[in-house]
């Protein structure tokens, strides 16, 4: 885990995020974190600790996935992404059975929802802002589906 933190404060701190090995050390800290929550006697890490673990992973996992988009292409790209790694994270936290990481897909897709509002709704051109909002809207439909499919369980698991 330590070394996959220096790694990811070097790439910030070099700006060279979009590099493979660093989304490769992004998640294998997740993943550290995982088993140490898996494997309790093993791992003596309290609750505290293991949801910084994930918000701190998480974070970066999405800073990277802004600069890969950001270096590639821009505009509703970014959104579209935003809304893909935040339906990934609520999906995640919906299998892992994890409330960090459905937070955290909560939390990103709620910054994509100001983004489309902001910024988007009148820098973009028409095409790029339907589709903009196709894919936000599709996103909305799935978590809305997943929502009224599991709303009892998603209910004991926030």
């Amino acid at each position: 885990s330590g070394v996959a933190l220096l790694l990811v404060a070097h790439a910030w701190a070099t700006r060279k995020l979009v590099y493979l090995p660093n989304l490769l050390a992004i998640l294998a800290w997740l993943g550290q974190q995982r088993a140490a929550r898996r494997w309790p006697g093993l791992y003596g890490v309290n609750e505290i600790l293991h949801r910084a673990v994930i918000l701190l992973g998480g974070v970066c996992l999405w800073a990277f996935v802004s600069r890969w988009v950001a270096q590639s292409v821009s505009g509703f790209y970014l959104t579209a992404s935003w809304s893909v790694l935040a339906l990934a994270l609520l999906a995640g936290g919906i299998l892992l059975r994890e409330r960090m990481y459905r937070w955290l897909g909560l939390g990103v897709l709620a910054v994509s929802l100001g983004r489309v509002a902001i910024f988007e709704v009148w820098k973009l051109e028409t095409n790029y802002r339907v589709l903009s909002f196709i894919a936000l809207g599709l996103v909305l439909i799935v978590l809305g589906f997943i929502y009224n499919r599991y709303q009892e369980k998603i209910r004991q698991w926030l």
